[in-house]
């Protein structure tokens, strides 16, 4: 493929491969190849711009979540927007421009309530397991909520039937054992100062539900975490808490063949170097990446091994 003047080309595997006409090597690798055509490979991005999809132009925005507030993203830029007017009191807007709503997550609700497109209304709940039970409504699932649904000899304790005092393990159920006093699951110790059980025997953790975090904060998988920061787009993750949506974090989350660069998944031989350099963090091709690649009494310094920096 290619006019006589410029080399004919075939691809193979992804790459531009010489056909005995007049095109170079060096030129031939700068070239990569798209279906059954060949096309110059695209440049590397500046530090602080990227490419919303592969292979596109270098911009700086593809969405307005990478633009400061009251900006928005028009063609890769970020130009200022116009400040909206203040919402109504009791409203509040969950994206600039966006409309004056009641809520935009969970913790924004009071008890026992979700956010469900701006609005607060009742959590769906979920029935509780064979035996368990509900004291209030939305409450947690407990094994009792008064003591007269409890054995004799046994109290109810934050949900659970507990023998009013032990001195050996026969005088508990099975599965349990004396531990100070009380019958406890056997092989499951107390938590550590601040964490809590959820189900019994389960792990220790910071919360169970969002009631337990502090105001600003929700419960997440026995963590409590900052409210407020708005889920990524379908296909897209964050690589850190508060981070840009990005298409990849490590080369395991791209298919066969690709690796992660910058936040996105790349041909392998898109991504490989020429020989004798090595891929840095930062996306770029260097000699060294840290003191290690260089020879014994060098340090790396700017991407290249010298004696002194």
């Amino acid at each position: 493929m290619g006019s006589p003047s410029v080399g004919c080309l075939r691809c193979l595997a992804g790459l531009a491969l010489l056909v005995g006409c007049f095109l170079s090597t060096t030129e031939a690798l700068q070239m990569v190849c798209n279906g059954t055509e060949c096309h110059m490979r695209p440049k590397e991005c500046a530090a602080t711009q990227k490419r919303c999809v592969p292979d596109g132009p270098c911009v700086d925005c593809c969405s307005n979540s990478h633009c400061r507030r009251f900006q928005k993203c028009t063609e890769g830029v970020c130009k200022p927007a116009v400040a909206p007017k203040p919402c109504p009191a009791g409203l509040k807007r969950c994206t600039v421009g966006g409309p004056c709503v009641r809520c935009c997550k969970d913790c924004d609700c009071g008890s026992r309530k979700t956010c469900v497109a701006g609005h607060c209304k009742p959590a769906r709940v979920v029935a509780c397991a064979a035996g368990l039970k509900r004291c209030s409504a939305g409450g947690a699932c407990v094994e009792c909520c008064k003591h007269k649904e409890c054995g004799s000899g046994k109290k109810c304790v934050s949900g659970q039937c507990k023998i009013v005092k032990c001195c050996k393990d026969a005088q508990c159920g099975k599965g349990k054992k004396c531990v100070a006093g009380q019958c406890k699951p056997a092989g499951v110790g107390a938590c550590a100062v601040g964490l809590k059980r959820c189900t019994v025997g389960g792990e220790c953790v910071k919360c169970c539900k969002n009631a337990d975090c502090l105001r600003g904060q929700k419960c997440v998988s026995g963590q409590c975490k900052p409210c407020g920061i708005p889920a990524c787009a379908a296909g897209l993750k964050r690589c850190k808490a508060a981070g840009a949506c990005v298409k990849c974090c490590d080369d395991k989350d791209c298919g066969k063949g690709k690796k992660c660069v910058l936040g996105q998944c790349k041909s392998s031989a898109a991504c490989a170097c020429r020989r004798g350099l090595v891929r840095c963090p930062n996306g770029k091709c260097s000699k060294c990446c840290v003191d290690k690649h260089c020879p014994k009494g060098k340090r790396c310094c700017g991407g290249k091994c010298r004696t002194r920096c």
